[in-house]
């Protein structure tokens, strides 16, 4: 559908078969309510999953479910549908659509990718991200905040940034495989009163990017680090982290810090040390 407004009644319910895939070159309005949500399933074990792109005006989301999707292409997802060589990394993918999401949940995804929002605008406010293969959020050349959000049982990184200006307010984090937050190619990242619990990495900046975690964020059981600062990519540098009051509980590490790059508390350095980012993987 190009240039359509796709609109959305409350209470509405879509079923997909395994193969289906809904793509739309128009904002989308799927304004659902708390008694009448709109909700985007499968008829069989799960469906290829949503496209948004190349629309100038803004799409809106509210009270929004959308579970078992498998995506689009086997080079990023591993049961993805075969679509001509088609491939999408995002089991939701926006594309240059600036998109607006409150009381939205994204539930059961064997996607790289949840939701993959890329050189776009965004606000996501009460999402819940539940059950995924990888990551939950990409963020890919955005501008935005997260606030209120959860995410659990995640099998990559709860947040993922890359080339972003970005703000995370009041979000938790529990049973996260990699990292709650990741900051990286040179992104630029606030992060404020989160909850993070059951981690490998609580924070980590990464590869030129610049990263303040502001008072009133804990970090519990980080069997890694709580919060690091590293280079994983030639093509960029060493990045910064500066952590204020943070409450840091069972951590492996409360900082892990690489030569070269950066890391405070309350405006005190952090000593660093040389080590091998593969080495972090290997367990």
């Amino acid at each position: 559908m190009r240039g359509f407004k796709v609109i959305f009644s409350p209470g509405t319910t879509l079923s997909f078969t395994q193969d289906s895939t809904f793509v739309s070159e128009g904002p989308i309005y799927a304004l659902g309510t708390q008694n009448k949500p709109i909700n985007f399933n499968s008829t069989a074990e799960s469906w290829a999953g949503i496209l948004l792109y190349n629309s100038k005006d803004c799409s809106k989301f509210n009270w929004f479910n959308i579970s078992n999707v498998h995506g689009i292409g086997k080079a990023s997802n591993p049961i993805g549908s075969e679509k001509n060589g088609w491939n999408m990394t995002g089991g939701m993918t926006v594309y240059k659509s600036p998109i607006e999401l409150e009381n939205c949940s994204f539930d059961n995804f064997q996607t790289e990718d949840a939701l993959n929002i890329i050189s776009s605008s965004f606000t996501m406010n009460k999402c819940i991200f539940n059950n995924t293969y990888s990551d939950a959020f990409d963020g890919d050349f955005v501008r935005g905040q997260l606030q209120s959000c959860k995410f659990s049982n995640i099998n990559g990184d709860g947040v993922d940034f890359s080339g972003s200006l970005c703000a995370v307010d009041d979000c938790s984090f529990k049973n996260i495989k990699d990292k709650a937050i990741s900051v990286g190619e040179k992104s630029v990242v606030t992060v404020k009163n989160c909850e993070i619990d059951t981690v490998s990495f609580g924070v980590v900046s990464k590869d030129s990017s610049q990263t303040e975690v502001e008072s009133g964020t804990t970090v519990k059981n980080a069997s890694t680090a709580a919060f690091s600062a590293f280079q994983k990519k030639e093509s960029f540098g060493p990045a910064s982290i500066q952590v204020f009051n943070p409450k840091i509980l069972l951590c492996k590490e409360d900082f892990l810090i690489q030569t070269n790059s950066s890391g405070l508390i309350n405006s005190n350095t952090v000593p660093s040390t040389d080590f091998e980012v593969s080495q972090l993987y290997l367990k």
